[in-house]
């Protein structure tokens, strides 16, 4: 079976999915959010202390009468109905239903899109696909309030606190639970974001693939050869002169040259549609393919930084460019100038989008 014929359904089951629950996510969001917030009030409020018998103190802010009183989280949760007429108990029923349904969607994406695991030219949708197997849903209460805790803390009395453990301020223990609803809102927001760019990297690539299946295998293995041609082209008979590769527009020049091997219409030097009042000057164009080949070459000016930097620029210009689904730079780095260099070319995959696919390749 085509990995097409599996994507389809798949993503009509997910724009339906999201279109049923874009409303009460919505909702859900800003509700949690509203109760966050006025749970704030009791942190700033808060004067009692970890590891002491006055750990649910609060500044009595709740009535006309000032001084200190304790506070328990059911007195908090009332608080919160009371100040904003959000139905705490209907947030807890709803998160779960929508999360299960998200959760059954996830099984069935990892049972039926397994497939493209290892298949060559789709490393990044790979890489898409373990994020979304490996998705965490949500952080839980109990793990929100450690993250809170105190590494140490000054106590009279450490026989007590071995005892019975430490005692959680009743505002932590709503935040805790409010925060867990929170993430678990917002796991399934990114979970959608994730799957839909999953499918539209897959639908762009197979489309390029389906028209013309050699070509990306064939600009890949100029990429990966590049720096064994460009020393092999030094060694003439007799001496003779040759390319020496000194700069980025020596690669350029090479590679472009090496493209004609494969393909008819590679268009030089076309400048992208104006973003953000300026318009930049693409490599080489393969319009047929909807392909942009982006070429540079590292040097003591244009190392990590500037090389994502640069590219970050250059998806903006290219998500907006007609001819292009997507965007290929081949980063030459013969003197191993860039740190880090499989790092970088994850950081800057990650740029692709629905528009536009972004693979990095840095070599050698």
């Amino acid at each position: 079976m085509k990995i097409e014929n599996q994507i389809i359904p798949l993503k009509l089951e997910l724009e339906k999915i999201i279109e049923y629950y874009k409303e009460e996510l919505n909702i859900l969001t800003e509700n949690i959010k509203e109760l966050l917030n006025l749970t704030s009030d009791f942190n700033k409020n808060w004067v009692g202390a970890w590891g002491s018998r006055n750990y649910n103190q609060y500044n009595n802010f709740l009535s006309r009468n000032s001084g200190v009183v304790a506070i328990d989280a059911d007195e908090i949760y009332k608080y919160l109905s009371k100040k904003s007429d959000i139905n705490l108990t209907e947030i807890r029923e709803k998160t779960p239903i929508i999360l299960k349904i998200h959760k059954e969607f996830q099984e069935k994406i990892i049972t039926e899109l397994s497939i493209i695991k290892g298949i060559e030219n789709l490393e990044a949708e790979s890489e898409l696909m373990d994020k979304i197997e490996n998705h965490s849903w949500s952080i839980s209460s109990s793990d929100y309030i450690k993250m809170n805790r105190p590494k140490s803390i000054v106590t009279y009395n450490p026989a007590e606190i071995l005892n019975k453990g430490l005692d959680n301020p009743p505002h932590l223990i709503v935040g805790g639970d409010l925060m867990s609803l929170f993430s678990t809102v917002a796991s399934i927001e990114n979970f959608q974001k994730n799957t839909k760019r999953l499918f539209r990297q897959l639908e762009l690539k197979l489309s390029i693939e389906e028209y013309s299946p050699e070509s990306s295998d064939f600009i890949i293995k100029l990429v990966e050869k590049f720096h064994i041609v460009s020393r092999q082209i030094l060694n003439r008979h007799s001496g003779r002169p040759s390319i020496e590769i000194n700069d980025e527009y020596d690669v350029q020049d090479l590679f472009h040259g090496l493209l004609r091997i494969e393909f008819e219409d590679v268009r030089a030097e076309e400048y992208t549609p104006s973003y953000a009042g300026s318009a930049t000057r693409m490599d080489f164009l393969l319009k047929k393919e909807k392909i942009v080949i982006e070429v540079k070459k590292t040097r003591n000016s244009l190392k990590d930084k500037e090389i994502g930097d640069q590219l970050i620029i250059d998806v903006q210009h290219y998500k907006v460019h007609p001819d292009c689904k997507r965007l290929i730079c081949f980063v030459y780095d013969p003197d191993s100038k860039i740190k880090n260099p499989r790092g970088l070319e994850v950081d800057l995959n990650s740029l692709s989008s629905e528009e536009l696919i972004v693979e990095v390749y840095i070599r050698p």
